[in-house]
């Protein structure tokens, strides 16, 4: 399941821009990946913001949860696709229409996200 969380890099980037959504995991200092739901005969859910997180120690938000930030707080708009068998992005927002990657693209969707979501934080 952590293939659905951005890595650490990221999250850090996106708590200095500013992310502060509750998540379902977080980045140890240490850069260990820990899920905040623990199963003990009763589903007991915990989240985090960045806001009570030290600060080496960031959340790990979904790609979904990012996604929608970028969205919400900031009209910058990221999708991925695929083309010629390689996977793309591109990002448009309100006043830049079409930003997107130049070259061959990449393997996996998610590299091609992880790539999307560092070009946005520049934008921020």
């Amino acid at each position: 399941m952590k293939h659905l969380f951005l890595n650490k890099h990221l999250s850090l980037s996106a708590k200095e821009k500013g992310f502060d959504n509750p998540c379902l995991a977080i980045y140890t200092p240490e850069g260990n990946f820990q899920h905040l739901l623990h199963i003990d005969g009763n589903d007991k859910f915990f989240s985090f913001n960045n806001s009570g997180c030290i600060s080496e120690t960031c959340t790990a938000p979904l790609y979904q949860q990012i996604i929608d930030w970028f969205e919400i707080e900031h009209q910058i708009y990221i999708y991925t696709f695929k083309y010629i068998g390689r996977w793309n992005w591109k990002i448009d927002t309100e006043i830049i229409i079409g930003l997107f990657n130049k070259g061959e693209g990449f393997d996996n969707n998610y590299k091609a996200l992880n790539k999307a979501i560092e070009e946005a934080l520049k934008l921020i």
